[in-house]
């Protein structure tokens, strides 16, 4: 007696997290970006101010090479704050994927504009030293390193948390530049003090350092920048962490040829997985659902996760779809057949699977008895599974390398 197989209900499929919430960070790290350039640029005139007047009237190079720094940074502000509005934008017809580019490139903008001011930092001490001026400076000179010191880490402080909060590389990438800004003002506070007690190379010592903090700063960000343009993959833990996750979800056998790249601050993963090659299309989707939802718990910043679906024991070779015979093709010969063995067989549903050279057909019967398709299944298999000869004498490989068949009650 056949009996219908019984089906547990499916448990459900995780949601991901709906587009509105994109669409949502994407307005807070424009707002973001809006409020640290306004505060920035307040801050940054405030020290070309005291740093300008403090070097002229003093006489500090350090400290005028410092006011140029933050002279610089008012660029870099803006070139962070028109980043960031463009990167954030929705993706559309023109920018599928979105626009997160724009964002790494006004990162690589701002490396380009920062070793820009310390070579010219480099530049005019050079200048200095040939010329060979050196003169012992005032407390105003101090007093006025000591108060770019403490504007620059409240600076540095405030963008950074509000970079964080939104996930902006390049909010961050400005946060760090005004760390570079404070640490270069601590050498110009030494520098000066140094000099205010014999040291009068003192002040050039600390332009120096000014200048290399700056080529440092440029140089980590310019790389980081150029990487994503590039289309460099994420660093090996997060790859570990993504590769984790998919393996450990339930249904995958095996993952091969992950990868993830950066975009601006988000991240694009694809990856093949192996499944049981005898389950539905619909199962294999529902896996394909699961391993990009468990993704996205170990990385949020996916934005974009494609899941190809392989059977376990494809070969991974390029396809074979144009020697495939056509679906329509195999289902006639499959009706033929069996019109010819089972005349009172009615073909309820025909499921393929192929596998490399494998091809193999799940016919589900109805309108016979078991004992008839028992008498007729010798003749059907060895139809569908016998090769022929062509009108050339040359053999063809037979439709189908095995068939099972079944009877729907």
């Amino acid at each position: 007696m056949t009996t219908a197989p019984t089906q547990n209900p499916a448990p459900q499929t995780p949601k991901t997290p709906a587009p509105q919430s994109t669409a949502v960070s994407q307005q807070m790290a424009k707002k973001a970006a809006t409020r640290t350039s306004v505060v920035g640029a307040i801050t940054n005139l405030s020290l070309v101010a005291i740093k300008g007047f403090g070097g002229m009237v003093t006489g500090s190079q350090a400290l005028i090479a410092d006011a140029i720094h933050s002279a610089g940074d008012l660029v870099t502000d803006l070139i962070a704050f028109v980043a960031v509005q463009l990167g954030r934008n929705d993706a559309d017809d023109s920018h599928p994927y979105g626009h997160g580019k724009f964002e790494t490139f006004g990162t690589l903008v701002l490396s380009v504009v920062l070793a820009g001011v310390g070579i010219g930092v480099f530049w005019n001490l050079i200048q200095q030293l040939i010329s060979g001026e050196t003169h012992q400076l005032g407390p105003m000179a101090l007093v006025a390193a000591g108060a770019s010191v403490v504007l620059n880490e409240a600076l540095f402080r405030y963008t950074l948390i509000e970079g964080k909060k939104v996930n902006s590389k390049t909010i961050i990438a400005n946060a760090w530049h005004h760390r570079a800004d404070g640490l270069s003002s601590i050498a110009v506070f030494a520098g000066i003090g140094l000099n205010m007690f014999g040291f009068t190379y003192g002040d050039h010592v600390a332009a120096a350092i000014v200048g290399a903090i700056l080529l440092k700063i440029a140089y980590s960000l310019g790389r980081e920048a150029f990487d994503e343009l590039v289309e460099a993959a994420v660093p090996e833990g997060q790859q570990h962490l993504i590769k984790e996750a998919i393996d450990k979800t339930e249904g995958v056998l095996d993952c091969h040829m992950m990868r993830a790249r950066f975009l601006g601050g988000d991240i694009l993963i694809d990856a093949h997985i192996d499944v049981d090659p005898l389950i539905s299309v619909s199962e294999g989707h529902r896996i394909a659902e699961l391993v990009e939802y468990n993704i996205t718990k170990v990385c949020p910043e996916a934005v974009d996760v494609t899941i190809h679906v392989d059977p376990l024991e494809h070969s991974h070779e390029p396809p074979k779809a144009a020697k495939q015979p056509s679906r329509p093709a195999l289902e006639q010969l499959i009706y033929e057949v069996v019109s010819r063995t089972a005349p009172k067989a009615k073909i309820m549903g025909v499921t393929f699977h192929f596998i490399d050279d494998v091809r193999r057909a799940d016919i589900v019967f109805s309108g016979i008895t078991h004992g008839e398709l028992l008498m007729a299944k010798p003749n059907i298999v060895k139809a569908l599974t016998t090769e022929e000869t062509n009108s050339e004498g040359d053999k063809e490989k037979p439709p189908f390398t095995a068939v099972s068949l079944s009877l729907l009650v």
